[in-house]
């Protein structure tokens, strides 16, 4: 059953992703509590809702979010603080054990720049078709928000990449060259969902449900058909969501070097082998009905969203779903190129959910990381696993293989957990009067 959404209060990147091909995140420290909070107060009729936008989408659009010391920093309340679920009042720094940031992906790598840092408390995302629109509204924000008790720590450039894949001469790509953006979870409520095999709740056969908002966004029924507590006072928190903010550098050059040196030797050649690795077809497409006869059951897709797998009870994939919102940053590699060329690129990972360790620290410790759900023993998603699982991949029919000694392909730069109100809850947080 459908429970209305108030989109009004929703922010609008949460249940549906703008499509916009340029983005700029802010990340600001609060020097003066009472005036980022009358900053704050003036800021929220600029915020986008999810409300539809008809035949006239806005020119730019802008979105908030706060780390739990930014919360802290406008004066939330301890009692209220402390209503917080651990993983966020931790931080996903202090967790990063539980996720496989170890080794290269330790915290004590990261980048400095982010919603990570210390004193990050505000992050402040805006969007646009254009570059130009992008950078200006930027600019405007980080010019109000200074003057208005806070203090610019950090600017996060993104791009979407776009280029051909299997026939689609324009299409919206990561850096390995892969669609990207697919394979979101249909929410039930949401404007016009569509449910296809793969991005709802599976019900056997060929049958399928959305996934209830409640995984999703504060104060709506989950899949278990309950509203669960609010993770605070319903004034700040209903309508909210916990945002995943992840800095993910991508090895281009090193995917490259590892289709040319193994897929010389593999059945169907490099091109068949990135798709398995990735468990899709560059343009998106799946391999077909059957996921093991040749997309493996360890490949980054099945990994992320198991699907039907056998070994996963039915409805269970759900509780373990994200909306992702991420772009990519960083120039793309020059074609054919598999040396690299020193500059930054990858994946800005965002995600929303209700739960963070249900939901995002689940599926990357126990499904990206750990291959045991999957059949596939102690070993690491190929494209996204941390950690230090084996790094071997097994090929299926017709030709099976196993690929031992994968490289690491992606790597962690940083990253936090933050919460994104409703725009009611963001007037609540303007009208704290500090501690």
């Amino acid at each position: 059953m459908d429970h209305p959404i108030d989109w009004d209060d929703v922010q609008g990147n949460v249940l549906r992703g703008y499509g916009f091909d340029h983005g700029r995140h802010l990340v600001f420290r609060v020097d003066d509590p009472a005036a980022a909070r009358r900053w704050l107060a003036a800021t929220v009729p600029e915020v986008t809702p999810g409300s539809p936008w008809g035949d006239a989408p806005p020119a730019t659009t802008l979105n908030l979010a706060f780390t739990f010391a930014g919360l802290g920093a406008l004066g939330v309340p301890a009692a209220t603080l402390a209503a917080f679920p651990d993983a966020f009042r931790d931080g996903m720094r202090a967790r990063a054990e539980r996720i496989g940031d170890v080794g290269p992906d330790d915290p004590a790598r990261w980048q400095p720049g982010g919603p990570h840092q210390e004193g990050a408390h505000v992050l402040v995302m805006a969007q646009a078709r254009e570059g130009g629109p992008c950078a200006a509204a930027a600019a405007g924000l980080a010019t109000t928000a200074e003057a208005g008790g806070l203090t610019l720590l950090h600017t996060e450039v993104l791009a979407t990449l776009r280029g051909p894949a299997r026939g689609s001469p324009d299409l919206r790509i990561e850096h390995f060259g892969f669609a990207d953006g697919i394979s979101q979870p249909a929410v039930a409520g949401a404007l016009a969902p569509t449910v296809v095999e793969g991005n709802g709740t599976y019900l056997g056969g060929d049958r399928w449900r959305p996934v209830q908002a409640g995984e999703f966004v504060f104060g709506y029924p989950d899949e278990e058909e309950e509203r669960p507590p609010l993770p605070g006072p319903d004034e700040l928190v209903r309508n909210g969501s916990f945002l995943v903010w992840r800095k993910l550098a991508q090895d281009v050059a090193g995917f490259r070097r590892l289709l040319a040196e193994r897929g010389a030797t593999h059945a169907g050649g490099p091109g068949m082998l990135a798709a398995q690795l990735v468990g899709r077809w560059p343009d998106g497409s799946l391999f077909g009905d059957d996921p093991g006869e040749l997309c493996p059951v360890g490949s980054h897709v099945r990994r992320a969203n198991p699907r039907e797998i056998a070994l996963l009870a039915p409805g269970l994939v759900s509780r373990h779903r994200l909306l992702r919102r991420g772009m990519p940053y960083g120039p793309p590699l020059a074609p054919e190129a598999t040396a690299d060329d020193g500059e930054e690129r990858g994946l800005l990972f965002l995600a929303y959910c209700a739960d963070l360790a249900r939901q995002f620290e689940f599926t990357q410790r126990e499904w990206l990381n750990d291959g045991n759900a999957f059949g596939a023993g102690d070993t690491a998603d190929p494209i996204a696993g941390h950690g230090g699982a084996d790094r071997r991949f097994a090929v299926p029919a017709p030709e099976p293989a196993i690929l031992g000694a994968v490289p690491r392909l992606v790597r962690s730069l940083g990253g936090a957990y933050l919460f994104q109100p409703g725009l009611a809850g963001l007037r609540h947080l303007a009208g704290q009067r500090g501690t």
